[in-house]
């Protein structure tokens, strides 16, 4: 799959954390560093690497963040 610079941080982060669960806030702390438009969506982040990957690997934790779970 063809990913977005975003779309890569976002999927290394949650690979270098495989199988645990990574904060909201910490995800966009390293996706969007220093860019003080911190606003874009980060469900839609999410949902976007989600629809260029095999569907069970990222799970949402509700409340929490998410994670990239190793099958």
């Amino acid at each position: 799959a063809n990913l977005r610079k975003k779309e890569k941080m976002l999927l290394a982060i949650l690979l270098k954390n495989i199988n645990k669960t990574v904060t909201k806030e910490e995800i966009i702390n390293y996706v969007w560093k220093d860019e003080t438009k911190k606003e874009y969506p980060l469900r839609q982040l999410v949902s976007e690497l989600k629809n260029k990957l095999p569907k069970e690997y990222i799970t949402s934790v509700v409340g929490i963040g998410y994670r990239f779970d190793a099958k």
